[in-house]
């Protein structure tokens, strides 16, 4: 239950959450361009609590 409600809690930004769908269908790092450190990081975490 604690796991729910952590993923509910965690959001990614317009702009994290579209190059997170662009980078699940085309594994290129030009979806990460102009996102800053902590934004890739959040992505990478986003992944990893959706088992992608």
């Amino acid at each position: 239950m604690q796991d729910e409600a952590d993923q509910s809690a965690f959001t990614l930004t317009e702009a994290e959450q579209t190059a997170y769908e662009n980078i699940k269908s085309d594994l290129s790092e030009r979806h990460l361009q102009g996102l800053s450190p902590v934004s890739v990081a959040k992505i990478d975490i986003q992944a990893a609590l959706d088992k992608e």
